[in-house]
């Protein structure tokens, strides 16, 4: 290990906080019918879209009223161009993780999707990770869809310090309680947003 890594390593062990940044869905809505799709979002759905899927495209293929083998088979060319892509070998280890040996076909895409969506027992997944860990699951700020879940707690995340319009001002003053009408007053609003962090 170089010198450099050492370093790195013995900085990272003495933090209290580490932002391991996963994107992880409210638990009542592990309670609805997924597909292979739903396990997309957020990454390899970024990847389709630079592979060419429009967000036209991308509304049909999440579209439940559309069988999903249809959905896939349309879909199919553009999966296999990210195939192996981070993400991707993500999505596909996670499969394998609950005893799915991964087929890369269109029926294989299918079968993933079921054998994830049968397995996407969030609420257990939760509790048994406060238990063993102590760790707490953050919301992003400003979203009132997740003050009712007993898992993640709403905090405020970069995006709120990032504001590129008059209505991302507004959602900053109602969110701080700073009225914004200059450099300083953002300034200001900054300073208390990282005064809610440290809590």
């Amino acid at each position: 290990m170089t010198e450099i890594k050492r370093e790195l390593y013995s900085a990272i062990r003495k933090m209290k906080i580490i932002d391991t940044h996963e994107h992880v869905p409210h638990e009542k809505d592990c309670l609805k019918s997924l597909d292979v799709f739903d396990f997309f979002v957020p990454y390899i759905c970024d990847n389709l879209c630079s592979a060419g899927v429009t967000a036209e495209m991308w509304e049909r293929f999440t579209d439940k009223s559309v069988p999903v083998e249809t959905r896939v088979s349309e879909a199919f060319p553009y999966i296999a161009s990210v195939r192996y892509t981070t993400y991707f070998r993500a999505f596909e280890k996670s499969v394998e993780f609950f005893g799915e040996p991964f087929d890369f076909s269109e029926k294989g895409l299918v079968v993933a999707g079921k054998k994830l969506s049968e397995n996407n027992d969030l609420g257990k997944v939760y509790d048994e990770i406060n238990a063993e860990k102590g760790l707490t699951f953050m919301g992003f700020g400003g979203v009132s869809y997740f003050n009712d879940s007993k898992y993640l707690k709403v905090v405020p995340t970069v995006s709120d310090i990032t504001p590129k319009s008059q209505s991302d001002i507004s959602q900053m003053e109602n969110l701080i309680g700073i009225k914004i009408g200059s450099l300083g007053d953002l300034k200001e609003a900054v300073g208390k947003l990282f005064e809610e962090y440290v809590k």
